[in-house]
């Protein structure tokens, strides 16, 4: 069954789980960290959705020839908390915990769970 890039993203926003990622992942303990390893580089996840947290809270990137928008905040416990509308889709605000590993990306749930994973640059 193939799916849209736009309701892969719809998933993805929602809070699909992938496979536990490979283990050498390092937790982004702080906005200055994201800033400096994560922000302005685009975050490709394996539906081919690209997103792309500007240093400035914007949010960008491609979902199938849509320009997703949005805005991302850090909270002083460490997550990275963004609201994202593709076309005329608003998703609801979803905060994650942050880690990377030597160009991949994942985005930890409250539960501890994977919620999403990708590809940085």
């Amino acid at each position: 069954m193939k799916f849209s890039p736009i309701a892969c993203t719809a998933l993805l926003l929602a809070g699909c789980a992938g496979a536990p990622a490979p283990e050498g992942f390092q937790r982004i303990a702080s906005q200055t960290e994201f800033l400096d390893k994560v922000a302005d580089v685009p975050i490709t996840f394996d539906n081919g959705v690209q997103l792309i947290a500007n240093r400035d809270g914007s949010i960008g990137g491609d979902a199938d020839g849509e320009t997703p928008k949005g805005t991302w905040r850090w909270t002083p416990d460490g997550k990275l908390c963004r609201t994202v509308t593709i076309g005329q889709q608003d998703f609801p605000e979803v905060c994650t915990a942050i880690e990377i590993d030597d160009g991949l990306i994942r985005l930890i749930d409250g539960d501890g769970a994977v919620f999403a994973e990708g590809s940085l640059g």
